[in-house]
């Protein structure tokens, strides 16, 4: 019988939109049948965010990197966005 695994890691990011503002995002990383250290998960996002980046290409960057799922939820202008990017599965 094999093991399914699921681990979901949540954070909180600050980062800075392209537009000026800062941007606070809440974070899922949705890890299936492996391990990511969170000290791993919070190098990756210390990188994604050294200069400005849209919530879409942040999300899209960390799923890329790491090889899991990631759920990304914060505010623009009265609107409240979520992302969602996960490595496509090759066959």
């Amino acid at each position: 019988m094999s093991v399914f695994m699921t681990t979901i890691h949540r954070t909180t990011v600050v980062g800075q939109c392209p537009l000026g503002c800062a941007d606070i995002y809440e974070v899922e990383f949705h890890v299936v049948n492996k391990i990511i250290p969170v000290e791993t998960i919070q190098a990756e996002i210390d990188r994604a965010t050294q200069s400005p980046i849209y919530q879409e290409d942040l999300t899209s960057r960390l799923a890329s990197v790491l090889g899991c799922t990631v759920v990304s939820r914060g505010m623009h202008s009265r609107f409240r966005t979520e992302c969602s990017a996960s490595m496509e599965a090759s066959g």
